[in-house]
């Protein structure tokens, strides 16, 4: 994946930015720093990249998270087949506040997509504190970042005592969970005290009916109550009427027809009182029988007895 273009770019933004460049990435470097690049960029231009790669490792060193140096460093590293330390690299480019929001766009668009296509990632789970080893070598402590940038092939990773073998392809993400199962709570059994007494003590399908009768027993008698004095109501309406012995001269008059009404709707309160209040006492009776309590009583021993006629008496043996 060499990309002579970048090479091009390094010397751009090297010789002929100069300090419009630093400028624009608001990073202003010193001397001996511009000396380091100026030198990669030299090393770079004859296709000497380790040594290139080592004098820019100098600038970053002179200027930490110099944007400038960074990406310089990246593109070296690029044309140099390092394609993992060169996107750790332009990862910290993109992310420096210094950085030229443009140009970074550029580089996320273009140089990035190249080097993520070129390399694979893992995403590592694993306890937080732990050290994680990947390849035998300690690479940090959980929690690590999102992404780890891995040469494609396969990988061991390690931590908590348990090793993960896993194989990623380029541009590809593997899952690498090393996080430790859930203990397993230990459940006490439950000793259940013994039965005294061989009754049901427990809520039962007769239960339910029986509180279900009761219930409806109330209903009804309350519903006899409200018809009870619904007739009353019609038959002191009816006396009043009553009272007016011309009332039914006229039996098509609105007072007699009033009277006849009233005194029919007293039997219908009647009637519907009294068979609600019968079923409000069988209702009731269902309900006292489904929920009375009930003991099962051992059966009485039984006996045995022989009658033995002497001549002195009878004698009754036999078990008792």
């Amino acid at each position: 994946m060499k990309t002579k273009t970048w090479v091009a770019v390094v010397l751009a933004v090297g010789l002929s930015a100069g300090r419009a460049q630093a400028q624009a990435d608001e990073d202003m470097l010193d001397a001996a720093t511009e000396a380091r690049i100026k030198e990669g960029m030299a090393l770079a231009k004859a296709h000497e990249y380790a040594q290139a790669r080592i004098s820019f490792l100098q600038a970053l060193g002179l200027s930490p998270g110099s944007p400038k140096v960074l990406l310089n460093l990246a593109i070296c590293e690029q044309d140099g087949e390092l394609y993992v330390e060169a996107l750790g690299h332009l990862r910290e480019y993109l992310a420096s506040p210094r950085t030229n929001p443009r140009k970074a766009k550029r580089m996320k668009e273009t140089m990035y997509e190249d080097l993520w296509r070129a390399t694979g990632h893992l995403r590592i789970s694993a306890d937080r504190g732990e050290a994680v080893l990947l390849d035998s070598v300690k690479f940090g402590n959980a929690p690590l970042p999102e992404i780890v940038d891995v040469e494609p092939g396969r990988h061991h990773v390690t931590a908590s005592g348990r090793t993960v073998h896993v194989t990623v392809a380029a541009g590809e993400i593997e899952n690498v969970d090393l996080t430790s199962p859930a203990p397993v709570q230990r459940v006490m059994p439950v000793v259940l005290p013994p039965r005294r007494e061989a009754r049901e003590s427990y809520w039962t399908g007769k239960h339910v009916a029986g509180v279900t009768a009761g219930g409806l027993a109330v209903v009804a008698a309350g519903v006899g109550v409200g018809f009870l004095a619904v007739r009353a109501n019609h038959v002191s309406d009816g006396k009043s009427i009553a009272s007016d012995p011309n009332t039914c001269v006229d039996t098509a008059s609105e007072a007699c027809t009033r009277l006849r009404n009233g005194q029919s709707s007293a039997k219908t309160a009647a009637v519907v009182s009294g068979v609600s209040f019968g079923a409000a006492v069988v209702l009731g009776v269902t309900a006292g029988y489904l929920l009375w309590p009930k003991h099962h009583k051992e059966s009485s021993r039984r006996v045995h007895a022989r009658v033995i006629p002497t001549w002195q008496g009878v004698v009754i043996d036999g078990d008792f």
